[in-house]
Protein backbone atom coordinates (compact mmCIF):
# COMPACT_ATOMS: atom_id res chain seq x y z
CA UNK A 1 0.00 0.00 0.00
CA UNK A 2 1.55 3.24 -1.29
CA UNK A 3 0.02 6.77 0.16
CA UNK A 4 1.43 9.89 -1.29
CA UNK A 5 0.77 13.27 0.26
CA UNK A 6 1.47 16.49 -1.01
CA UNK A 7 2.79 19.63 1.62
CA UNK A 8 4.09 22.75 0.99
CA UNK A 9 6.94 22.80 3.42
CA UNK A 10 10.53 22.70 2.73
CA UNK A 11 11.67 19.69 2.75
CA UNK A 12 13.67 19.99 6.30
CA UNK A 13 10.16 21.07 7.86
CA UNK A 14 8.10 18.35 6.10
CA UNK A 15 10.60 16.12 7.75
CA UNK A 16 10.57 17.06 11.22
CA UNK A 17 6.68 16.87 10.95
CA UNK A 18 6.65 13.27 9.12
CA UNK A 19 8.71 12.17 11.92
CA UNK A 20 6.38 13.10 14.46
CA UNK A 21 3.70 10.95 12.07
CA UNK A 22 3.70 7.93 14.67
CA UNK A 23 4.46 9.81 17.70
CA UNK A 24 1.42 11.38 17.36
CA UNK A 25 -0.58 8.66 16.34
CA UNK A 26 0.72 6.54 19.50
CA UNK A 27 -0.88 9.28 21.78
CA UNK A 28 -4.32 9.68 19.86
CA UNK A 29 -4.52 5.63 20.18
CA UNK A 30 -2.99 4.80 23.30
CA UNK A 31 -2.82 1.19 24.51
CA UNK A 32 -4.09 -0.07 20.90
CA UNK A 33 -0.53 1.18 19.75
CA UNK A 34 2.70 -0.79 20.84
CA UNK A 35 6.60 -1.57 20.21
CA UNK A 36 6.67 1.35 18.17
CA UNK A 37 9.93 0.88 16.47
CA UNK A 38 11.47 4.06 14.42
CA UNK A 39 14.66 4.17 12.66
CA UNK A 40 15.90 7.20 10.48
CA UNK A 41 18.41 7.51 7.45
CA UNK A 42 18.61 10.97 5.78
CA UNK A 43 14.61 11.48 4.38
CA UNK A 44 13.80 8.05 5.10
CA UNK A 45 12.21 5.97 7.96
CA UNK A 46 11.71 3.24 8.62
CA UNK A 47 8.42 2.17 11.19
CA UNK A 48 7.02 -0.97 12.56
CA UNK A 49 3.99 -1.36 15.81
CA UNK A 50 1.54 -3.24 16.51
CA UNK A 51 -1.72 -1.99 16.27
CA UNK A 52 -4.88 -3.73 17.92
CA UNK A 53 -2.48 -6.63 18.05
CA UNK A 54 -1.67 -6.73 14.38
CA UNK A 55 1.96 -6.05 13.13
CA UNK A 56 1.99 -3.35 10.48
CA UNK A 57 5.26 -2.03 8.72
CA UNK A 58 6.04 1.47 6.71
CA UNK A 59 8.92 3.22 5.05
CA UNK A 60 8.09 6.97 5.24
CA UNK A 61 10.05 8.97 2.60
CA UNK A 62 10.18 12.70 2.86
CA UNK A 63 10.28 14.34 -0.60
CA UNK A 64 10.26 18.09 -1.92
CA UNK A 65 6.82 18.39 -2.32
CA UNK A 66 5.61 15.16 -0.54
CA UNK A 67 5.71 12.42 1.45
CA UNK A 68 5.15 9.13 0.76
CA UNK A 69 3.89 6.02 3.24
CA UNK A 70 4.87 2.50 1.60
CA UNK A 71 3.32 0.32 3.99
CA UNK A 72 2.81 -3.74 4.21
CA UNK A 73 -0.83 -4.21 5.20
CA UNK A 74 -1.43 -8.00 7.71
CA UNK A 75 -2.93 -10.64 5.77
CA UNK A 76 -5.79 -10.16 8.21
CA UNK A 77 -6.13 -6.79 7.65
CA UNK A 78 -6.58 -6.77 3.84
CA UNK A 79 -10.20 -6.47 3.97
CA UNK A 80 -9.50 -3.01 5.57
CA UNK A 81 -6.97 -1.92 3.75
CA UNK A 82 -8.66 0.78 2.08
CA UNK A 83 -9.91 2.32 5.40
CA UNK A 84 -6.56 1.93 6.60
CA UNK A 85 -5.17 4.28 3.65
CA UNK A 86 -7.67 6.58 4.48
CA UNK A 87 -6.54 6.80 8.10
CA UNK A 88 -2.44 6.94 7.47
CA UNK A 89 -3.89 9.74 4.54
CA UNK A 90 -6.15 11.92 6.72
CA UNK A 91 -2.89 11.44 9.74
CA UNK A 92 -0.11 12.33 7.79
CA UNK A 93 -2.05 15.20 6.27
CA UNK A 94 -2.79 16.32 10.35
CA UNK A 95 1.08 15.91 10.90
CA UNK A 96 2.26 18.03 7.85
CA UNK A 97 -0.21 21.22 8.57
Amino acid sequence: MIVKVKHTHSKEVALEKAKKFLTKLKEENGARVSNLKETWDGDTGQYSCTFNGMKFAAKIIVKDDEVIVDGKVPFFALPLSGMIENAIRDNMMKALK
